[in-house]
């Protein structure tokens, strides 16, 4: 059991009160409620992860890839866009968010371990963003949906990564 509470501390989802105590000494009194909304961003994300883990067990098709053309539940999934244009913009949040709040008044420089962490996930969405949309060749349009539910996803993932690895 204290592993589990150790794991789900560390993911941020719940409140370790030693820990908490002693980081919010030094910063700001609203840096509450931005851990607050770390850890529902984080259940959130994990009930729509599984929800739609149980559509697709379903049957659903996610309408993407060879698959945009099909009308899951018999709806249309929006105007097509086109796949770098896509791509890019959905990827985008994931590199630009963590950079954006490690801008913000309050925010630190992450510890030597969790820098390194930040470091390579940056990495990863600077070429998730910026140099796989330029390699792609003739990519299929993508559904609007399909693309501002990755968007979506992508802002809140940045978010939460950067507030679990260089909260203030």
């Amino acid at each position: 059991m204290p592993r589990l509470v150790g794991l789900l501390t560390a993911l941020g989802l719940i409140r370790n009160a030693e820990r908490h105590d002693r980081i919010d000494d030094d910063a700001p009194p609203d840096w509450q409620s931005e851990r607050d909304a770390h850890a529902w961003l984080g259940w959130i994300l994990l009930a729509s992860m599984a929800l739609s883990a149980c559509a697709l067990a379903r049957g659903t098709v996610a309408p993407y890839g060879r698959y945009a053309a099909v009308k899951s539940f018999g709806v249309s999934w929006g105007a097509p866009i086109p796949g770098r244009l896509a791509w890019c913009v959905q990827e985008l949040p994931s590199l630009l968010v963590p950079l954006l709040c490690l801008c913000r008044r309050g925010w630190r420089a992450p510890a030597a371990g969790n820098g390194w962490l930040l470091f390579f996930f940056l990495a990863h969405y600077f070429n998730r963003a910026l140099v796989y949309p330029l390699r792609i060749r003739g990519g299929k349009p993508t559904p609007l949906y399909v693309a501002a539910a990755a968007f979506g996803f992508t802002l809140v993932n940045g978010y939460l990564q950067a507030g679990g690895l260089a909260s203030p």
